[in-house]
């Protein structure tokens, strides 16, 4: 089920990064058949058959959705923020602690 949705349960597991190489994966295939020709339907946000409709049963209003763009504006509050190591950041914490453990002298 990950795969077809990318589910937010598969944090701190080996499915995030695996969702992110399927959709980096799906994307390169995606550009390679456009550019050997296959056509497709190309509005998502149909209100009749898109996204919205699909997932929500909602009609999609584009002007709705333009008129409340951005509010609020996570970019804006509570900000940016970048992850400052390569894993999950919940394990911050953990790593910040046995380096200085490290710096210390502290061998396990």
């Amino acid at each position: 089920s990950t795969q077809s949705a990318g589910f937010l349960c598969q944090e701190g597991t080996d499915g995030k990064p695996l969702n992110v190489g399927f959709a980096a994966r799906n994307a390169v295939q995606a550009y390679e058949l456009v550019n050997l020709g296959m056509t497709a339907y190309d509005d998502v946000l149909s209100p009749l058959t898109g996204w919205f409709q699909i997932f929500n049963r909602q009609h999609f209003s584009v002007t709705a959705f333009l008129d409340n763009w951005l509010e609020p504006a996570q970019i804006l509050s509570p900000g940016l923020w970048f992850k400052k190591y390569p894993f999950c950041s919940t394990a911050n914490a953990g790593y910040d602690l046995g380096e200085k453990a490290y710096q210390f002298g502290i061998r396990g």
